[in-house]
């Protein structure tokens, strides 16, 4: 179960971070560049979805930072037109304005926009957190309860 819970956020934490709990009215900006940028497909519950993957370059403090997080949506759809109005929009070599978290510069996103689907990723995330604590609390009382004691008597 805390495998599950863990399934369920950790793929989607930057969206959830993004979305949730980042002050984005604290956000900073830096020059980018887009270095790399295509899409691919997938399958899945008889469906293809189409992925754009786009990755820029930034430099905040004279640290060099690499980012693939262009919104706090997820960079899939089943429309293929999806994909391809992102790679249209962010080709290779095209500046960008990268807007970057001061307290951790790593977390950068280049659309500030909170859209989409990130009402079920607090779904997810609160249920991920239901499971989280039930199996924690499960693990504890198996612990407490049911825990045989040692029928070895003790040496002096």
């Amino acid at each position: 179960m805390l495998a599950f819970s863990l399934w369920l956020v950790l793929p989607n934490w930057q969206d959830i971070k993004g979305s949730y709990f980042s002050d984005l009215a604290t956000f900073r900006s830096a020059e980018g560049k887009i270095v790399s940028s295509s899409t691919y497909t997938s399958t899945g519950n008889r469906k293809t979805y189409y992925h754009y993957s786009i990755e820029y370059e930034y430099i905040v403090n004279g640290k060099i930072y690499r980012s693939d997080e262009i919104t706090f949506n997820h960079n899939y759809s089943i429309d293929q037109q999806f994909a391809q109005t992102y790679i249209s929009k962010y080709p290779v070599g095209k500046n960008v304005t990268v807007h970057y978290d001061p307290h951790d510069p790593s977390f950068s996103v280049l659309e500030l926009e909170k859209n989409g689907d990130s009402a079920l990723d607090l779904f997810f995330l609160a249920i991920s957190t239901l499971v989280f604590v039930l199996s924690c609390a499960y693990l504890l009382i198996i612990k407490v309860f049911f825990h045989k004691k040692s029928s070895y008597p003790a040496t002096t």
